[in-house]
């Protein structure tokens, strides 16, 4: 089933984009760099949170900086599927060092 887009004008699409820069930005400054009002920034967040235009409004960490590394998982098949040929890939790969 195909989603029926939300008829945005141009004060929506400045304010997404002012939320896109720094969704925690106080109202007033949301207002400033959307040129729009305090007043109508809180009125049309509140109609795009209904609509589902915004789904969330979300931080994004510097995973280096709070000392996260990237993590990965991978998944392999073998040519040979068996307990065998799996050992024998994986020994020379996961030795210590």
């Amino acid at each position: 089933m195909k989603q029926q887009s939300l008829d945005l004008d141009e004060d929506d699409l400045r304010l997404l984009r002012a939320m896109q820069k720094d969704a925690s930005a106080s109202q007033a400054a949301l207002a400033e760099q959307a040129g729009v009002s305090p007043s109508l920034v809180s009125r049309r967040l509140a109609r795009l949170r209904e609509a589902g235009a915004l789904r969330a409004i979300v931080g994004l960490v510097d995973a280096p900086r709070v000392g996260l590394t990237c993590a990965a998982l991978i998944r392999i098949r073998p040519r040979a599927p068996s307990p065998a040929a799996a050992r024998a890939w994986i020994s020379p790969r996961c030795a210590s060092s």
